[in-house]
């Protein structure tokens, strides 16, 4: 965006102008009533016409679940830790 012939700076704009891709994996795993959920992630981006880009973005974290049931209520309380 242009004010008077001056750029406003990309941190003041209502978007980047680049394509981002975006891969996302999930592996979820039990034993009798223990289970473990891995999730990860990883985005990666272009640069616009000003050679503008995001930093590249992963994120990572695990759940450790435990299947509790009584009668016909069952639950699966979790916990959750942030890689």
């Amino acid at each position: 965006m242009r004010h008077k012939g001056r750029r406003y700076p990309a941190l003041n704009q209502p978007g980047t102008g680049n394509t981002n891709g975006f891969v996302y994996v999930n592996y979820i795993g039990s034993y009798r009533d223990l289970g473990l959920r891995v999730n990860g992630s990883y985005r990666r981006g272009t640069a616009n016409r000003f050679e503008e880009s995001l930093a590249l973005g992963t994120a990572a974290f695990a759940n450790l679940l435990h299947a509790a049931s009584q009668s016909e209520l069952s639950a699966t309380p979790f916990g959750t830790a942030f890689l």
